[in-house]
């Protein structure tokens, strides 16, 4: 019943992308990855080596990340840095998911913006009516 399945490589990608990208860090976190792509294999082996800490503080770290934390995640992506060519992938959905969001993002100010105007009709309306009903 409670059997909780092993996220694929691209499962893990994406998520990670959407947390950057809801956080507002695609920027800052784009420019993290490149600029220490050279260190991913030290990268990759300090987080096997931080992983029993992971799994202490596990609970902290669902509440501060998120309930999608799982510490299993966690040792599968140290283990998927160590590839350069999962970095790319993750740069890549990062800037896709960043993207996304700004479409959403003009998506909902257009329709904010559609009944801003809308209400001014509505009340330009009534103060003719209002002003009809007056006379």
């Amino acid at each position: 019943m409670g059997e909780k399945t092993e996220l694929s490589d691209q499962e893990i990608i994406s998520r990670l992308a959407k947390w950057v990208v809801g956080k507002r860090m695609t920027a800052p976190a784009i420019i993290f990855l490149e600029s220490h792509r050279p260190l991913t294999f030290v990268g990759s082996t300090a987080m096997v080596a931080a992983s029993p800490f992971v799994s202490f503080f596990e609970p902290f770290l669902k509440s501060l990340m998120g309930p999608g934390f799982e510490h299993a995640s966690y040792q599968r992506f140290a283990a998927m840095i160590e590839d350069r060519e999962n970095l790319d992938h993750l740069v890549i959905e990062i800037e896709r998911e960043g993207q996304r969001a700004r479409q959403a993002e003009k998506q909902e100010k257009l329709r904010r913006k559609q009944a801003k105007k809308e209400a001014r009709a509505m009340r330009r309306e009534l103060k003719k009516a209002r002003k009809a009903r007056g006379n």
